[in-house]
């Protein structure tokens, strides 16, 4: 990558982190387990992306790794990517209406086939095992309502 697009990188991963803490802090504070409530997550989630666009950042414009600078850049726009945000939307959009038992192994299977698993039984088995364990996470032990 060149360093302009490491720059971007490093701010759109920066903003992502704001925004999940913004909107981590309108969920209830109801502690569920000692002082863990359904924030805690989305916070810890939000540090990590805040830690490393701020890493990125400070790196692209210290100026290392100059050597990516001789090589072609690619394209920031990729269609995986584009294909992964409809994907995401459509997500996004159905989970009230399908629920989160339905929508979210349909998604990770989509989301894995863009990227070309061909490994068609592992990705359903991933999907479904990803579920239950989410599910079991957030309704069970955290205690959050999710769409049924």
């Amino acid at each position: 990558m060149t360093q302009r697009s490491d720059r971007i990188l490093a701010l759109i991963t920066l903003a992502i982190g704001v925004l999940i803490s913004i909107l981590s802090g309108t969920l209830p504070e109801v502690p569920v387990y000692g002082d863990v409530g359904p924030a805690y997550f989305p916070q810890v989630i939000a540090l990590a992306l805040l830690v490393t666009g701020a890493a990125m950042l400070i790196t692209s414009l210290l100026g290392r790794g100059k050597g990516a600078e001789k090589q072609p850049a690619e394209p920031l726009i990729q269609p995986r990517l584009v294909i992964l945000v409809a994907i995401t939307v459509a997500y996004i959009l159905l989970l009230n209406r399908l629920g989160f038992l339905v929508s979210t192994p349909l998604y990770l299977i989509a989301s894995s086939i863009t990227f070309h698993s061909r490994h068609y039984w592992a990705t359903l088995l991933m999907a479904v095992a990803t579920t239950a364990l989410l599910f079991l996470i957030f309704k069970t032990w955290l205690r959050v309502p999710l769409p049924t």
